[in-house]
């Protein structure tokens, strides 16, 4: 079994949505963070809990005893240097920082997915571009319909490299795709109900490999498929609460390892987002609860 070492369980009580529903058609996701890119980064920028959840992530990659040893370890060791990268998935990357950017920054292998297409342009002019070696990419995807096999360029290259030596990734090699998947709160806007998101878990859960670590942050909530006002736009959202994301992570598998809520007031003002003074007292302190979750592996007899 993997070893992680445990923190204690900090969480905050819990306190009542914030966010007035609105009976406005809601913005589209891609034109919502079209309007938002970059300022977005600003607004959210210096978010502790969110800094500590990239350090455990990080520091969880590195360790020894993270995931179970490759059945046919020269399969691993013949492919080009690139492709032995430990890779991560970022669901809903946004502008490339800070998550994407740590990652690469500490060497791995980073695909961030967005459905905003100004948001994939950002990140690849300002976070790709630094890492000629491809360490990390970004691509335009909905991630209700992304599969890791066919989208994902690093497994495609994966496959022509030991096609080329006549070799494939068998049974006895590990299973599943991901080392780690990381989703920032990108599951609360444009999702369409709470179903939505409990399926998201599971299709994490799936593309993981055994060992592998799922970072999630999100404004908890009872709010499915609503519009509400955000950042004084009226935005499509669904989330869960604490109590709901945590009995739904553990429904598909996941071990739940540390989970804390806090609160964050977007800098909205200082980042321009809103600039009229009665859509600057709207903008309300949010709570967000991070949660670290592991698909558990057990050695063989």
């Amino acid at each position: 079994m993997s070893s992680h070492e445990k923190q204690p369980q900090l969480s905050a009580p819990p306190t009542s949505d914030p966010y007035p529903r609105s009976t406005l058609n809601p913005l589209p996701n891609d034109t919502l963070f079209t309007t938002l890119c970059p300022s977005y980064e600003t607004a959210f920028a210096n978010n502790p809990a969110q800094d500590n959840s990239i350090v455990w992530l990080l520091s969880q990659l590195s360790s020894a005893d993270t995931f179970p040893p490759p059945g046919r370890p020269w399969i691993h060791d013949s492919l080009p240097p690139h492709l032995q990268r430990k890779r991560i998935l970022d669901i809903g990357s946004g502008t490339g920082r800070p998550v994407c950017s740590s990652l690469a920054e500490a060497g791995h292998s980073v695909l961030g997915i967005d459905n905003c297409p100004a948001m994939v342009d950002f990140a690849r002019q300002n976070v790709a571009s630094l890492y000629p070696d491809g360490r990390a990419e970004f691509l335009e995807a909905d991630l209700r319909t992304f599969n890791p096999e066919e989208d994902d360029p690093f497994f495609q290259a994966r496959a022509e490299a030991l096609k080329a030596k006549g070799e494939v990734w068998g049974e006895e090699d590990p299973q599943g795709w991901y080392h780690a998947v990381t989703a920032h709160f990108s599951l609360i806007a444009g999702m369409n109900s709470q179903k939505e998101i409990k399926e998201v878990f599971r299709s994490v859960y799936g593309w993981l490999r055994e060992g592998g670590l799922f970072v999630f942050g999100t404004a908890p909530m009872d709010v499915d498929g609503e519009v509400i006002e955000w950042m004084g736009k009226p935005v499509l959202c669904s989330s869960l609460t604490r109590s709901q994301v945590l009995e739904a992570m553990r429904g598909v598998g996941f071990e739940v390892e540390w989970e804390v809520t806090t609160r964050f007031k977007p800098k909205a003002v200082e980042a321009g987002i809103v600039k009229k003074k009665e859509e600057a007292e709207k903008v309300a302190e949010e709570e967000h609860l991070f949660v670290y979750a592991v698909k558990m592996w057990y050695p063989e007899e």
